[in-house]
């Protein structure tokens, strides 16, 4: 189990690792912002923070994906007392733990506590790509919190959270990317780019991103 279960994180860790490096190389050559200070020093900074973020969160992450094979398993929560089409099951399931990570992200906007590691996240000076995983490992842990929590309640378990995250991924490097999208591409609002957020929001305006 912890094998198999470490083999899946580091797995899951490289395709980060995968999509920082793919964005990074685009942000090179068509960025937005095309004047990006000390981006060498930028780089190694948020990759430190994000090694450290790893280390931490690897044991609260192994509780998480334990939990969630038990509720597979004892079939708990709402969506598991009704008969219902696996592949409806998944889509409302996508949609419960997205509720319940927006509802965390407004907290953390909104409560002193959880803000003075959520801040980490929203004090980068300059946002590229590295900037997309800048989090501090207790924040981590209260969002990981939250989607036991949701998940207990509504039953969905293993599957809704693997194409969860499958999704959610490959959106967060686009709305944090410096790179240069095409006009239509930018209008829409799901991708607003981490470039134009940075011109409108300052890293002491500590406003919400979404």
């Amino acid at each position: 189990m912890i094998r198999d279960f470490l083999f899946e994180e580091f797995n899951s860790n490289l395709k980060i690792f995968g999509y920082i490096s793919v964005f990074f190389f685009f942000e090179t050559f068509w960025p937005y912002l095309v004047k990006f200070e000390n981006r060498k020093r930028h780089t190694v900074r948020n990759i430190g923070l994000f090694l450290f973020y790893i280390v931490v969160t690897t044991p609260v992450n192994y509780v998480a994906a334990s939990w969630y094979n038990f509720i597979d398993a004892q079939h708990w929560g709402i969506l598991n007392l009704f008969t219902i089409n696996p592949t409806v099951k998944i889509i409302l399931g996508i949609m419960l733990m997205d509720c319940g990570d927006y509802f965390y992200h407004r907290l953390s906007h909104r409560s002193k506590l959880i803000w003075r590691f959520h801040k980490i996240h929203h004090s980068d000076s300059q946002m590229d790509s590295t900037t997309a995983y800048r989090f501090h490992p207790f924040d981590n842990i209260g969002l990981v919190i939250t989607e036991l929590t949701t998940a207990s309640i509504f039953g969905y378990g293993v599957d809704t959270v693997v194409i969860y995250f499958a999704i959610y991924l490959p959106v967060l490097m686009i709305q944090h990317t410096n790179l240069k999208f095409p006009n239509w591409f930018e209008k829409i609002s799901f991708f607003y780019s981490g470039a134009k957020k940075n011109l409108k929001n300052s890293c002491l305006s500590c406003k919400l991103f979404s």
